[in-house]
């Protein structure tokens, strides 16, 4: 087999380059060659691989042979370095030989190439294993010099002291490390301290019993960790490892051994136990759930204390135990495809999905379902794999069920906004439509054919008030005349009517409070709740049952209001209405109040019932909130904010009916032309002047312009460019004297201005008829005749 040569030609000329290789392979040889030209690529050359021989031609431009030559010297190999040129005078081949060029030859002449190479190659070898036979005992000597001394070297050069003591304990040879470690020089402690003077005052009695017993032992001692005084008052940590030593007679002399300085890992463990601990106080006292999963088997590591409330399993029943002991079937399937799917995607190098959230059912011990929030996040192992996944589990339920009651007020919000807007324009045309069917049977005889159907349309005028009625329950914009009441009152004078409502085959039982507290609401609002819920609990009883009504004062603390947000801590008049009828799913619950929602056949209900209890409550301040499970009955429970009683909660008399006529001046505003024309015309058939106004500013005209009194200001509430309360404002600024009564349906800031309006004037409810439109003109026109 061919001997490699390895050659790297300094050359220019490709053609020169290729006829030296051809000579060496002639000789025998296989060559590897490279060829380069500059500084830069000889010295990669060099760096990248291993040479036998470097020929170099004499002259190239802008790099020549000594310039090659200087650039191996500067990197230190011994490489033969042989120089071929075109012409070369004998002056420039000695000085190249001066320089360390091994041997030169003229290109015409390339006979000798292949002996110069292998001699010079051979002189290289010899060369080398002449330095390493030198390196060798140069070593050896220095080896067999410094064996006596090597012991104590490596200790004065280490962060580890090495120390000798006698058998009575007193150092006899200390390293100069003594200094850095314990403050001490090494001629301080040499025959001067006992090894136990270095441990800090507090324990130095046990700690010299326990070492002079080893000593006695005479028996080797490893990894023996105690404290030292520094000579400046600190702590250090030192671990020592000694052994005994014997003298001739094999009696003991005393003891070698090492001390090293281990106070930073003493600190650094201490700093890993304390943000152990901290992780574990975290850990055991927060309510999340923390935990650890293996990912190859999906078995838990670590599951912390909290398992126990959230889930009823303790830690160790849940250790070692697949993920899915406490999954619902549904979350099994889900959590298994949704892991195996992100372990593959992160295996792929989908750095997205290291951190992930879900929502999922778990399964407690006791049977029962919790709504659960899980984060994860993969951990690396050590190959770049996943070895473990990182969990925290919270429990979601309540703030899930807040979010649903968040959203369902907005949607009733959003419904009511709509049915108040509709139910406004709606009371005006009710207003116009019933006031003129009451003229119409006014002037009709009662036996005529055309009396019985103005009749008809009077009745399906109060059905449609009825329902606008609701709608502005619904909305919460109707504006209500609220007043102190007693609901134990209310349930009195409705108890007769509900037993007709409820029928025969159901039993009315009430339990009231005898010391119930008052509450401000409109009992004409009371009643529709009380009406309301016992039609609902009729239709859940159709083979009878027992109806319910129960009332009590109750404080609800923060623990109540807690889980049910809407519910605020105070004081309370609780109203409960209880059947024992069918019930209901938690689907229909949770669509209970939502506007024409209902579960009766078509035709059988408008879905506005449960809808409108609802606004009412809102309205007054108050919650509701319902209990029922199918086939065990439906418990509504209704709290409404105790206020201190002043005496006055009572129904108010009947009074007669008052004279509706006057002769007084009253200015009507109202921008509906068809309701302001009809109203002029009842006050004018009344005997009343009246001043008509279609918006506020020909109002304003009026009031400064009419030189007589007006007695009186009719205003809508909601007109186009000011407010009625502001119109009544500005008006009383320029007639002090003048009364005034609001007509409304709702108004979008009737509860904001209520105290501003209750100030100014009286309310006129729409729809209104012309009767009772006369009848709340002449009594506050009377009122401010009265004495105060």
């Amino acid at each position: 087999m061919s001997e490699i040569l390895r050659v790297l030609q300094v050359e220019d000329s490709e053609s020169d380059a290729a006829l030296i290789v051809r000579i060496l392979e002639k000789a025998g040889y296989e060559v590897q060659a490279e060829r380069v030209e500059d500084d830069a690529a000889m010295r990669a050359a060099l760096a990248g691989k291993t040479w036998d021989a470097i020929i170099a031609d004499y002259h190239l431009p802008g790099f020549d042979a000594p310039a090659a030559l200087a650039t191996l010297h500067h990197t230190g190999l011994d490489i033969p370095f042989i120089v071929v040129s075109g012409t070369m005078g004998e002056d420039v081949a000695v000085g190249m030989m001066k320089a360390g060029a091994h041997d030169y030859l003229i290109k015409d002449h390339l006979a000798r190439l292949a002996p110069a190479v292998e001699r010079e190659v051979r002189e290289a070898h010899v060369r080398q294993e002449r330095r390493r036979a030198e390196a060798s005992l140069k070593f050896a000597l220095i080896a067999a010099e410094e064996a006596n001394h090597r012991y104590h070297l490596v200790a004065d050069q280490s962060r580890t002291i090495i120390w000798e003591v006698d058998a009575g304990g007193l150092y006899t040879y200390v390293s100069h490390v003594s200094e850095a470690v314990f403050g001490y020089a090494p001629e301080e402690l040499i025959a001067k301290k006992h090894f136990c003077d270095l441990h800090p005052d507090e324990g130095r009695q046990e700690f010299a019993s326990a070492a002079l017993e080893l000593l006695e032992r005479r028996e080797p001692f490893l990894d023996f960790e105690n404290a030292v005084r520094n000579k400046d008052g600190r702590i250090v940590w030192v671990s020592t490892n000694g052994s005994p030593v014997l003298n001739d007679r094999g009696e003991l002399a005393g003891y070698r051994g090492s001390s090293t300085d281990i106070t930073e890992r003493k600190r650094a463990q201490e700093a890993l136990r304390a943000s152990e601990e901290r992780y574990r106080l975290i850990s055991e006292n927060t309510a999340d759930v923390i935990w650890l999963l293996d990912a190859d088997s999906r078995r838990f590591t670590y599951v912390s204390p909290s398992v126990q409330q959230l889930l009823g399993y303790s830690p160790e029943e849940v250790l070692g135990k697949d993920m899915a002991v406490a999954l619902t079937p549904e979350s099994q399937e889900y959590a298994t495809s949704r892991l195996t799917e992100v372990l593959a995607r992160f295996a792929n190098g989908d750095e997205s999905v290291r951190t992930q959230v879900h929502q999922i059912d778990q399964l407690r011990k006791d049977g029962s379902i919790v709504r659960t929030e899980v984060a994860i996040t993969l951990l690396q192992n050590q190959q770049g794999g996943v070895g473990e996944i990182l969990g925290v589990t919270r429990d979601v339920t309540d703030r899930l069920q807040v979010e649903g009651r968040l959203l369902q007020a907005q949607k009733l919000e959003s419904v009511g906004r709509l049915a108040g807007g509709v139910a406004h324009d709606f009371n005006n045309l009710l207003t116009v439509i019933n006031g003129y069917c009451d003229m119409l049977m006014s002037e009709l005889p009662q036996d005529e054919g055309s009396h019985e159907l103005v009749a008809e349309i009077r009745t399906a005028g109060e059905r449609a008030a009825a329902l606008s009625g609701q709608l502005l329950v619904l909305s919460r914009k109707q504006v209500v005349q609220a007043r102190e009441v007693n609901l134990n009152d209310i349930i009195g004078e409705v108890e007769k009517m509900l037993g007709r409502v409820i029928g025969e085959d159901i039993r009315l039982e009430s339990v009231l409070s005898p010391s119930l507290g008052c509450v401000l609401a409109d009992p004409g609002q009371l009643h529709q709740i009380l009406m309301n819920l016992a039609v609902n609990a009729r239709d859940a009883m159709p083979n009878g049952g027992t109806l319910l009504i129960e009332t009590t004062n109750i404080d609800l603390e923060e623990g109540f209001a807690g889980p049910h947000a809407e519910v605020q801590a105070g004081r309370y008049v609780q109203l409960k209405v209880t059947d024992t009828g069918v019930g209901m799913t938690q689907e229909v619950l949770s669509h209970l109040f939502e506007p024409f929602f209902t579960t009766k056949k078509a035709g059988e209900g408008t879905g506005l019932g449960l809808a409108t209890v609802y606004g009412i409550v809102k309205q007054c301040g108050g919650s509701i909130w319902v209990y029922s499970q199918p086939g065990q009955g439906t418990n509504f429970s209704i709290y409404l904010p105790r206020i201190e009683p002043s005496g006055t909660a009572q129904n108010e008399p009947a009074q007669a009916t008052p004279t509706v006529r006057g002769t007084e001046t009253i200015l009507v505003v109202e921008d509906q032309d068809q309701l302001r024309k009809m109203t002029e015309r009842v006050l004018r058939d009344h005997g009343y002047k009246v001043l008509d106004a279609a918006d506020p500013d020909a109002a304003l005209i009026h009031s400064k312009s009419y030189d007589g009194t007006i007695h009186l200001l009719l205003t809508d509430v909601v007109m186009p460019g000011m407010m009625g309360p502001e119109l009544a404002d500005r008006i009383k600024a320029l007639r002090p004297a003048i009364e005034v009564v609001f007509m409304s349906g709702y108004s979008e800031r009737a509860l904001l201005d209520r105290q501003v309006m209750e100030s100014a004037g009286a309310y006129l409810a729409k729809p209104f008829s012309p009767k009772s439109l006369a009848v709340k003109v002449r009594e506050v026109l009377d009122s401010a005749r009265a004495p105060a």
